[in-house]
């Protein structure tokens, strides 16, 4: 069974959102000076040595150029994180403002697996009981505790802009075992659906459904 909707946030998905704009924050502070300063420090202390031993010019000339130098790099590396960290924060304020869950909910008592190709990510087929097949697949659905399952939920939780601000899997079933895995060798011939796309058919058909949609 293949269930898409939307629902308002619930408690437990705001005090998750707030629990991690605190904790950027925190990483904003003094966590990021630190963080961006030693690893400044690191690589103009390695060049500054390189150069002092390659160079004849005088230390002071050679100190003087790496501190600019790395000045530069410093203040760039600490704005650009800076404004990364408060972009984060303005879009999971706006999703909670936004107060809307995308959610969509599989039921599937069977599931065959792609074995991946190219860091393209996990990839599933999971057989719906009205002869329908639907695709999971994304760099977040790699094997875990929770995922597959006989009855998970796909939640997506954006700003009013549509950018993500969380995306998560919520098990309800128990843990699923592929009834076969595709090879990546073999999977390459075949067409595979976007996520979360559906297609007509049974698994056991999965090799020429693909071939035709192809």
């Amino acid at each position: 069974m293949l269930d898409e909707f939307e629902r308002p946030l619930t408690d437990s998905e705001r005090r998750r959102l707030a629990a991690r704009i605190s904790h950027i924050k925190r990483r904003m502070g003094m966590s990021l000076l630190v963080r961006t300063s030693l690893s400044g420090f690191i690589v103009i202390g390695i060049l500054w040595g390189w150069t002092m031993l390659a160079s004849n010019a005088s230390w002071m000339f050679i100190t003087i150029f790496w501190l600019s130098i790395g000045l530069g790099i410093f203040s760039w590396a600490y704005w650009s994180e800076w404004r990364d960290s408060a972009k984060r924060i303005r879009s999971i304020n706006s999703a909670v403002a936004r107060n809307i869950a995308s959610v969509v909910r599989i039921r599937s008592e069977e599931m065959i697996e792609f074995e991946e190709h190219e860091d393209e990510g996990a990839c599933y087929a999971f057989q719906l009981d009205d002869d329908r097949i639907v695709f999971v697949s994304g760099q977040e659905f790699y094997r875990t505790a929770r995922f597959p399952s006989t009855d998970f939920e796909l939640i997506d939780i954006a700003d009013e802009a549509g950018n993500l601000a969380e995306t998560r899997i919520v098990k309800h079933g128990e843990p699923l075992a592929p009834v076969r895995t595709i090879a990546s060798a073999d999977a390459r011939d075949l067409s595979i659906p976007f996520h979360l796309s559906v297609v007509s058919g049974r698994l056991e058909d999965i090799e020429r459904i693909l071939t035709t949609q192809s």
